[in-house]
């Protein structure tokens, strides 16, 4: 199962909008979350170090929600309460108000340049995204 890490209200940070309710991060329920005044940090690497340290949560305002998946019959675990699986989840692209998911109308597929400098749109999370047209996991920069 997972849980889930949201912005509280719609808000600009370094030229990005991030929509109310947005699902910025999802991981799994046993991925470290630790959330003070001055960041956010999920997992842990080897050295004790967090994996990754993100915005600081006073200026975004971002919640956790926990229990956000569940495992169906298929054995396939979805996002709870919908019919979409946890693996086609993409940053940004979904909502969660704390009791359901929803499509983020704000959403817009990144682009991406792939096989012979083709323009096609992406899904997935930086730093790799997969292509649409083709297929391949295309690295981004950040």
């Amino acid at each position: 199962m997972a849980k889930t890490i949201v912005v509280k209200s719609t808000v600009e940070i370094d030229g990005s909008t991030y929509s109310e309710n947005a699902s910025i991060y999802l991981v799994g329920d046993n991925t470290p979350v630790n959330m003070s005044k001055e960041n956010v940090e999920i997992g842990i690497n080897i050295d004790g170090t967090p994996k990754l340290a993100i915005f600081n949560p006073k200026t975004a305002q971002v919640n956790l929600h926990t229990n956000v998946t569940e495992l169906k019959n298929d054995g396939i675990e979805y996002l709870k309460g919908t019919s979409i699986k946890r693996s086609d989840w993409v940053g940004h692209k979904y909502t969660y108000d704390g009791s359901s998911w929803g499509n983020n109308s704000s959403y817009v597929a990144p682009i991406i340049r792939c096989e012979n400098n083709r323009t096609c749109e992406g899904y997935g999370t930086p730093p790799e995204l997969v292509c649409n047209t083709c297929g391949k996991t295309v690295p981004v920069q950040l």
